[in-house]
């Protein structure tokens, strides 16, 4: 699934972004807690540091899993 778009909005001279509401999940881990997507896929919070947080990914070699900004230049579309 591809996060919302992103709308921007200029005030006072600075650009701040708004994430576009849609439905959809949205959990909160701590680190070491795990999703499990579908059988065989697992997505574990590995560490989270001030705001970036590092996921461990298992999935079978046959799905392949890239960041947004990858899938969308193999695509054909412009990274946002």
């Amino acid at each position: 699934m591809v996060p919302p778009p992103r709308k921007i909005s200029r005030s006072y001279g600075r650009y701040r972004t708004q994430a576009v509401k849609v439905p959809g999940l949205v959990l909160t881990f701590r680190p070491g807690e795990k999703v499990m997507l579908g059988d065989d896929i697992v997505v574990e919070v590995a560490r989270v540091v001030g705001e970036k947080v590092r996921l461990r990914i298992h999935a079978p070699r046959s799905l392949p899993v890239y960041r947004e900004k990858i899938w969308r230049i193999r695509h054909g579309q412009v990274p946002s």
